[in-house]
């Protein structure tokens, strides 16, 4: 499956038990819901030793994968 490619701002955070939704603030203005495994988000934030509301503001750049730009 081919992602688009979207640099961009973490704006916000929605968990839904097995899946969170991730809001990025794209470079092009609009606003795009990432949706990722409860799991995979999981080790995400382990991966960055952080909670959930760190993540808001944080640049990434995301083409299947979020990658944190800072």
């Amino acid at each position: 499956m081919l992602h688009e490619t979207i640099t961009g701002t973490i704006a916000g955070l929605r968990d839904y038990r097995s899946l969170v939704l991730v809001f990025l603030d794209a470079d092009d203005g609009r606003v795009i819901p990432v949706p990722m495994d409860h799991r995979a988000f999981q080790h995400l934030l382990e991966g960055e030793a952080c909670g959930p509301d760190e993540l808001i503001g944080r640049s990434v750049f995301f083409n299947g994968d979020l990658t944190f730009l800072d």
